[in-house]
């Protein structure tokens, strides 16, 4: 009955249809990868997901699923990667997100999600190092309770329809590497820049079609 079952990685195999429910019963189960494949169905079946509760990594990036992402998801307290991109996810981020506090990575890119990310209160994943949700239809601005992840590396919310400044928060990421704001529409380039002065690990920030019409700040 594979109790004792820890890991179950089977990318890759063009393998179809939906999710066996029976893999929810295995409590053991610590890592589960199984991305670029063709499995459908919604992650916000009742008691799916969630079932999973010894879950560290979670990758399902690369399939047909759809629907919501669900409130119930959070209940996997141990989770620290949640990968799931390109997929057909849509909704809003559930606010129960705020509580996840193992979390380490979250990528959503190439979904269909929606809503104001300024919802959830970033404030108390401090382990988060990796958010990712390019290429999503996400509005409002960026939530300022993301920079209180100080331990963040990776940040990209490009290809969206999020606006507003870069606050000056965004100096307490220290350690933030990469920095996407591509293709939204973003204002007032001379404050961004002057923001981004503390953030001294720096090494790629990407802001391609935003700040229109706007002058490049002096030296």
């Amino acid at each position: 009955n594979c109790s004792q079952l820890r890991v179950l990685s089977a990318g890759r195999n063009n393998l179809t249809g939906e999710l066996p429910g029976d893999i929810f019963d295995v409590k053991s189960l610590q890592h589960l990868h199984l991305p670029s494949n063709q499995i459908e169905g919604r992650l916000d079946h009742p008691e799916c997901i969630a079932k999973l509760t010894n879950l560290v990594t979670l990758d399902l990036s690369y399939n047909l699923l759809a629907g919501e992402l669900p409130e119930s998801i959070s209940q996997i307290t141990k989770l620290e990667e949640l990968r799931l991109i390109h997929n057909n996810l849509t909704g809003k981020l559930p606010p129960a997100l705020s509580n996840w506090t193992s979390l380490r990575c979250i990528d959503l890119r190439s979904n269909r999600f929606t809503g104001d990310l300024t919802g959830i209160d970033f404030s108390g994943l401090d382990n988060l190092t990796i958010f990712d949700v390019d290429s999503n239809n996400f509005t409002g601005t960026i939530p300022r309770s993301i920079y209180s992840c100080t331990a963040m590396k990776a940040l990209r919310v490009s290809h969206n329809l999020i606006g507003g400044q870069v606050a000056p928060e965004i100096s307490n990421l220290k350690e933030l590497q990469f920095l996407s704001l591509t293709i939204n529409s973003f204002v007032n380039i001379s404050g961004m820049f002057w923001n981004l002065k503390g953030c001294t690990s720096l090494t790629a920030l990407l802001v391609s079609y935003n700040f229109y019409g706007e002058a490049l700040p002096d030296a």
